[in-house]
């Protein structure tokens, strides 16, 4: 079933490629692509002889693995000669271009890109009396465990001598800054935390202290009142414990003068008895 696949693609690539004279366009590129990755994953089926046959290198892993800050650039050439890439990174200001690769013709071959600054990239052509043509030049910032490619055609018949060159971006990867980003976003988060925790510590302690200046308040007024009505009971008991001596001494002396009218009686009925006798 791969097989049939493969070679069902291999055949729109050769039908919209260079050899038919017509230029690939973006939708071919990226079937071409897919079933390449496709077969960098699962490796090479027995239906390759097709690309062997129009001059492609037979399909082969990837030589190394991708490190923090790369991706990968891969280029696709369908031209019959070969090509040196030159590259620099924008880190080095004004340093010349250094060569990285050289790309047979006929071929695909990745390689990996640096992802921290955008990078200064040319393919270029030497001629066999040592002269050299520029092919293609970009500058472009390429993103962490990105997929570029780059698609080296022949020219349309006809046209002025001009090879397209595009780079496409296969997958979506993501943006190298992100990481410090998150941990950015993190630090700023814990920093609103910590100011809002803050705030309600001192909104709570500030509540706790009105409340008890209330219950201070309201203790005293009761202790006041407390105060108030024992004062008022002692008060009443004491004007109610001199009423009741008041009384007590009042019928005391009552009965004393009773007493005494009493003796006076008797004294006046024996002075009586005696008179008469």
């Amino acid at each position: 079933m791969l097989d049939a696949y493969g070679a069902a693609l291999v055949a729109l690539f050769l039908l919209t490629g260079p050899l038919s004279g017509h230029t690939q366009d973006e939708s071919s590129q990226r079937t071409y692509i897919r079933w390449y990755n496709q077969q960098l994953e699962h490796g090479p089926s027995n239906g390759n002889s097709s690309f062997e046959a129009i001059g492609q290198s037979s399909i082969t892993a990837r030589e190394t693995e991708l490190q923090i800050d790369q991706a990968w650039l891969t280029v696709n050439s369908t031209v019959n000669f070969g090509l040196e890439v030159w590259a620099q990174s924008h880190a080095c200001h004004k340093c010349d271009l250094v060569f990285r690769a050289y790309l047979e013709g006929l071929s695909t071959s990745s390689l990996p890109v640096n992802c921290t600054h955008k990078t200064d990239l040319r393919l270029v052509r030497v001629h066999p009396g040592g002269h050299q043509e520029q092919i293609c030049r970009f500058q472009t910032t390429f993103r962490e465990n990105g997929d570029y490619w780059v698609f080296i055609d022949m020219p349309k018949p006809g046209k002025d001598y001009v090879i397209p060159c595009e780079i496409l971006e296969v997958n979506d990867p993501s943006a190298a800054e992100l990481p410090i980003l998150y941990v950015l976003l993190g630090l700023v988060a814990l920093a609103l935390c910590y100011l809002a925790s803050k705030y309600l510590y001192k909104y709570l302690r500030r509540v706790a202290a009105s409340r008890q200046d209330s219950m201070d308040v309201t203790s005293v007024r009761d202790g006041g009142d407390v105060m108030e009505k024992e004062k008022k009971r002692r008060k009443k008991k004491k004007k109610k414990k001199k009423k009741k001596k008041k009384k007590k001494k009042k019928k005391k002396k009552k009965k004393k003068k009773k007493e005494k009218e009493e003796e006076m009686k008797s004294r006046r009925r024996k002075k009586k008895e005696k008179r008469q006798k």
